[in-house]
C-alpha cells in the first residue's frame, strides 16, 4: 500500500502595526497519528465528528511528532497566550469546493500588545488555552521564529486539499 502525506498548509503573514506585510511563509504541517485516525474514521467508518476547530500558537522550539497528543504537545510546545482574546480563536472553514477548503477569505489574526516569539501553530478541537484534552489534528513548527513586536500581528490562514491525479 502506498502512503501519502496529508495535511494542512499554514500561511503565516507577519503584519506591522500599520498593517504592512513584513513577511509571508507557507508551511506544510504534521498530522499526528490520532488526527489521521480521526479523519479516516469520521470519513469511512461513521465515527463521531467534531464540528468546531480552534487555532493556537506555541512559543517553545519544539518539532511536532506523529505521536503527539494534546497533553504531550502542550507540555512540550508551550502554548503562547499573549495575543488579544481569552481563548483559542475558532477556525471558520467555508464550504468544501474542488477537493479543498481554506480560510484565505477569513483568516485568524493574532494581535500582540507585547513583543513575543512565536515558534509554530496548531489546530485542535479544544478552545481553552493550555487545555490538554481534545484532538490535536495538526501542528507545525515555523522554519524560523516569528519575532512579533508590540502592536504587530500574525494573520494565519490554513488550508487543506486532496488531489486526484
Amino acid at each position: 500500500m502506498e502512503l501519502y502525506r496529508p495535511g494542512f498548509v499554514f500561511t503565516v503573514e507577519h503584519l506591522a502595526a500599520d498593517g504592512r506585510v513584513l513577511s509571508v511563509e507557507a508551511i506544510h504541517n504534521i498530522m499526528p497519528t490520532l488526527g489521521l485516525n480521526y479523519m479516516l474514521g469520521a470519513t469511512f467508518k461513521g465515527d463521531s465528528q467534531y464540528t468546531s476547530w480552534y487555532l493556537g500558537l506555541f512559543g517553545n522550539s519544539y518539532t511536532p511528532v506523529a505521536s503527539d497528543t494534546m497533553a504531550s504537545f502542550i507540555a512540550n510546545a508551550g502554548e503562547n497566550k499573549a495575543y488579544t482574546g481569552t481563548a483559542r480563536p475558532a477556525i471558520v472553514f467555508p464550504s468544501v469546493a474542488n477537493g479543498s477548503l481554506d480560510t484565505l477569505a477569513d483568516p485568524n489574526v493574532f494581535s500582540f500588545a507585547t513583543a513575543q516569539t512565536i515558534m509554530g501553530a496548531f489546530i485542535t478541537t479544544g478552545p481553552t488555552w493550555d487545555a490538554t484534552t481534545g484532538l490535536l489534528v495538526s501542528a507545525v513548527q515555523f522554519p524560523s521564529a516569528k519575532s512579533v513586536g508590540a502592536g504587530e500581528s500574525l494573520r494565519v490562514p490554513v488550508g487543506f486539499a486532496l488531489a486526484s491525479v
